[in-house]
């Protein structure tokens, strides 16, 4: 109790660990003028007993026990008893599984800085691991560059408002190629994770961020050509080196006419003879 007659009572950790999901109801009882609590519970037996009467009420907890909202209305019932002078007051709150959600992040350029945000019911000052990685990356071996892209790290849940509590990473997309990347957030001390992606692209349509220069290009074709001269000039020169040989001259012969012409003329002699 406070000075200002406020009250707190705080559950820790290790109270709400092995809690399962679902809705709790709490009573907050005064012993008022006699100085003693009338109603009890004994967590050894389960069971809720009148002091007064030294009466065992229900059991609220172990075998035969009321479950729910059945135990939270007989306890309610037996504080308030025109036959105790304690007083009470009632609050519930929920267990809800663990849970972490990611921001919309939309598409970023290449050396743009920005930060994922999200909201979790896990408690503040909880670790978050948030690990950012290239959906092309893929193991290699150690004698191949490994292409890894993304980013990881640590960041702590801080207190939000309406049962949610919030989380942000900063990022430094500098060192990022064009991809598609997964963003994954995984509590430390609680069993709760959640994903989503983006896309790392180029500013614009005109942008060739990722691919070779023009001039690398023009210097690879120009060193081409020049190989391809040098080496036809090597074969002129190897040629020019070879030995001189003479080819022979031969006699071409008759053609058909001249072979007929020939064979008429001794024809006519013959002829004349004959006469």
């Amino acid at each position: 109790m406070n000075d200002d007659n406020s009250y707190e009572y705080e559950l820790s950790k290790a109270d709400t660990a092995n809690l399962a999901s679902g809705q709790y109801f709490v009573l907050i009882q005064h012993p008022m003028m006699n100085g003693q609590f009338d109603v009890t519970y004994d967590s050894a037996t389960g069971s809720v007993t009148n002091e007064i009467s030294g009466k065992t009420l229900f059991k609220m907890t172990g075998s035969s026990s009321l479950q729910g909202t059945n135990a939270a209305a007989a306890l309610i019932q037996a504080v308030g008893s025109q036959n105790i002078d304690d007083t009470f007051a009632t609050v519930s709150f929920y267990v809800s599984p663990p849970g972490l959600t990611i921001n919309p992040i939309g598409d970023k350029t290449p050396g743009s800085n920005f930060t994922v945000t999200g909201t979790t019911n896990l408690a503040p000052g909880d670790n978050l691991l948030v690990e950012i990685t290239s959906s092309s990356y893929q193991p290699t071996t150690k004698n191949q560059p490994s292409g890894f892209s993304g980013a990881s790290g640590m960041v702590k849940v801080v207190a939000g408002s309406g049962g949610k509590n919030t989380w942000s990473f900063d990022v430094d997309t500098s060192t990022f190629t064009p991809d598609e990347y997964i963003v994954k957030v995984s509590g430390v001390e609680q069993d709760a994770t959640a994903s989503t992606t983006f896309n790392v692209v180029c500013a614009g349509s005109g942008d060739t961020c990722g691919l070779p220069s023009v001039t690398n290009t023009t210097i690879t074709t120009a060193a081409t050509v020049t190989t391809a001269n040098q080496t036809a000039a090597m074969t002129m020169e190897t040629l020019s080196t070879l030995p001189q040989t003479t080819v022979p001259v031969t006699t071409q012969k008759a053609s058909l006419p001249a072979v007929i012409g020939i064979a008429g003329l001794v024809l006519a002699v013959a002829l004349f003879k004959k006469d």
